[in-house]
């Protein structure tokens, strides 16, 4: 049984998506991507029974309203935290997809009480490559009006140079998130991240991914 959820964090509306919490589980947090939604891990309720799981949609995303505090990605962060807390989650592992994995880098560095033992950082931004999608976004929304913007995200032009090239499941499910979102909000999160590109050390790593002190593991799904 899925268990749903809209969490008053703050006064924002968190929506969360999760299994029932077993005690003899291992717990999954699950935190998805820019533009993404709790969506693009629908299928991991199949593939991973003995695990809880949990799925939040970060403020302006998914089913969750506009923050009516910040949609920066650090208020993101310390957000799922506060939800963590109130699921009364003392010990998990952190799944992060691309900005996703910004994000959970950012939540480890900020847990005090050790709730998060692992962390996986699946095409975080925390190389150059990993930030394409958001240069382009972040690009698009600095030289277009608001109106054309929209119009740019809702309409054919995200479409076809993203999701319906990609030709498979995993882009109609994003382009279905991206539908639900705040153009204006996903223009400044990608510029946000973009914006860290700037940050690279001698390696090329990012400031998100040069914080220290978060944890790594690696999980088996069996």
């Amino acid at each position: 049984m899925l268990v749903e959820k809209w969490l008053n964090i703050d006064g924002d509306q968190l929506y969360c998506l999760s299994t029932e919490l077993k005690e003899s589980q291992e717990t999954l947090v699950l935190i998805h991507g820019l533009g993404e939604s709790h969506l693009c891990f629908a299928d991991a309720f199949d593939w991973l029974p003995n695990y809880n799981l949990i799925m939040f949609d970060l403020c302006g995303y998914g089913y969750s309203p506009a923050s009516v505090v910040s949609h920066s990605t650090k208020t993101q962060a310390k957000r799922i935290l506060k939800a963590l807390e109130q699921l009364k989650i003392h010990n998990c592992f952190l799944h992060g997809h691309s900005w996703g994995g910004d994000t959970s880098t950012l939540v480890c560095k900020y847990d005090t009480k050790g709730i998060v033992q692992g962390f996986i950082n699946a095409e975080g931004g925390v190389h150059e490559e990993n930030i394409i999608l958001s240069q382009v976004i972040a690009e698009r929304y600095s030289e277009l009006s608001s109106d054309e913007f929209s119009k740019w995200v809702k309409g054919e032009g995200f479409s076809k140079r993203f999701t319906m090239s990609w030709k498979h499941g995993a882009g109609i499910k994003y382009l279905s998130s991206v539908r639900r979102c705040e153009p204006a909000l996903l223009g400044n999160t990608a510029s946000e991240v973009y914006a860290q590109h700037a940050t690279q050390d001698l390696r090329g790593v990012v400031r998100w991914g040069q914080t220290t002190g978060c944890k790594m593991t690696h999980l088996s799904f069996m």
